[in-house]
């Protein structure tokens, strides 16, 4: 039997389990990692009261470590989308022991879930609709004039979205690429960081894909992404000059574009990117003016530092959207 795949070894486990009515078994083993498919599998083929009886047991077991108790708990919440019926109690729960853990609200919280492994990332949330930036629409208001309570309603959700974010990166198989992907419009500095710094972690080509960010420190970098085609999504992380980075990337490739330093005396080479979509700035300078950015066609999302004096916003045309990001835990 060596020969046969470990998915269908699972199946022939979980039916076997249903069949002989072996759920004392199954509960028992679900704390291990080996058995995850196999529960989920077992869930999917039982019938209503073995189904509840399967997933109470789980929830309910109390001889495991604090681990342990995590493990289960999130295993019992990734099974739900192979009940087809439940208990409503039962679900409720299940979830209810899940939410301690899911969304992620610190980095304590996150390593936990990192402990428990991938079962974990088909609860992973996704970011909230309406991201947390400011906007330059004179119909909406600054955070200046935020109440307390919504500065720290923003900032929980924008903690989950970082924490989110850490935890999946470092649960580093090819299923953490589709939640991170989800991220990759959030404007919160913190996440956009670990996006970046989670390249070498995964396949470069599949993470390229998924139209993140590509770190780039120095000009032979910039010259070895280009020979194999060059990247969409940039992001300038060393010292560059204008004349360096317009040499040694595809031009015509380039729709997003991250800088971390300053580079040229103005925005006006920027023009030479023909579908240069979006710019996000990151700069410890106390004042930018965006008068040049009116002359670069393509562009229609500009995000700056939160707190950044910003001057010429009346020569950017109309369809331009200008957002501030927040950079850190305020």
């Amino acid at each position: 039997m060596d020969f046969i795949h470990r998915t269908f070894q699972d199946y022939l486990g979980a039916k076997a389990a249903v069949e002989g009515i072996d759920f004392d078994f199954l509960i028992a083993n679900a704390h291990l990692d080996q058995w995850e498919d196999v529960i989920r599998m077992a869930v999917a083929h039982s019938r209503l009261t073995e189904r509840t009886r399967l997933l109470t047991g789980i929830i309910r077991r109390d001889n495991v470590t604090a681990h342990g108790m995590n493990r289960l708990h999130l295993l019992a919440a990734a099974c739900l989308e192979h009940a087809t019926e439940l208990d409503p109690e039962v679900r409720a729960e299940v979830l209810q022991r899940a939410s301690a853990l899911i969304p992620p609200r610190t980095a304590d919280q996150a390593r936990a879930l990192i402990e428990v492994g991938p079962v974990v990332l088909d609860l992973l949330p996704h970011p909230p609709e309406a991201p947390p930036v400011e906007k330059r629409s004179s119909g909406e208001r600054g955070i200046d004039e935020w109440s307390d309570e919504e500065k720290a309603a923003e900032q929980r959700v924008a903690d989950e979205a970082h924490f989110t974010v850490f935890a999946a990166t470092r649960i580093a198989t090819d299923a953490a690429i589709d939640v991170l992907a989800r991220y990759r419009g959030y404007h919160d500095l913190r996440v956009h960081d670990e996006l970046i710094r989670a390249w070498s972690r995964f396949d470069t080509n599949i993470y390229g894909q998924e139209r993140l960010y590509f770190p780039v420190s120095n000009p032979a970098e910039l010259q070895a992404i280009s020979s194999f085609g060059g990247r969409a999504w940039i992001k300038i992380v060393g010292d560059f000059t204008a004349v360096e980075f317009l040499n040694g990337c595809r031009q015509a490739q380039l729709t997003h574009l991250w800088l971390t330093s300053d580079i040229g005396d103005s925005w006006r080479w920027l023009r030479e990117f023909p579908h240069l979509r979006s710019l996000t700035v990151e700069t410890s300078l106390p004042h930018l003016d965006m008068t040049p950015l009116a002359l670069v066609p393509p562009l229609r999302t500009i995000t700056l530092p939160r707190g950044v004096v910003v001057s010429g916003m009346d020569s950017l045309p109309s369809y331009i959207e200008v957002v501030h990001m927040r950079h850190e835990a305020e």
